[in-house]
């Protein structure tokens, strides 16, 4: 009897397990990040800054759901670096080490596009309460 160690074989199908986790989750972040380009040079952008808010400029929206188009089009996704700076890499050059600088600049969208959402709403006169 082994003390200390798994039955043979048992520790490596526990890694086999794991590796294949990463590789599908891998595999679904990517399904994603493509699906998201469609959407971009479908105009996804155009359709959400549809509305001009008072404080802002319907030539600075334009030009960036130009940039958007643009850069989806050419398959490019924002890379945000932990001081915030941005960048842009060819979704098929993704590796599994930009998922978090991936993620810091999608979050970064969604936060401004949910701000703007919230003033929208607030001009209209809209509140939204909270859900318990």
């Amino acid at each position: 009897m082994m003390r200390g160690r798994n039955a043979p074989g048992k520790e490596d199908r526990g890694m086999d397990i794991s590796a294949t986790a990463r590789v599908e989750g891998w595999e679904m972040f990517m399904a994603g990040e493509r699906e998201a380009l469609v959407g971009r040079a479908n105009g996804r952008l155009a359709h959400a800054l549809r509305t001009t808010l008072p404080e802002e400029s319907r030539e600075e929206l334009d030009r960036l759901i130009e940039e958007d188009g643009r850069l989806a089009q050419a398959g490019l996704v924002s890379l945000m670096a932990e001081d915030g700076a941005i960048s842009h890499k060819h979704v098929e050059e993704l590796r599994p080490e930009d998922m978090p600088a991936r993620r810091r600049a999608e979050t970064a969208r969604l936060d401004w596009l949910m701000g703007r959402t919230d003033r929208r709403l607030a001009l209209l006169g809209v509140k939204l309460e909270p859900t318990r």
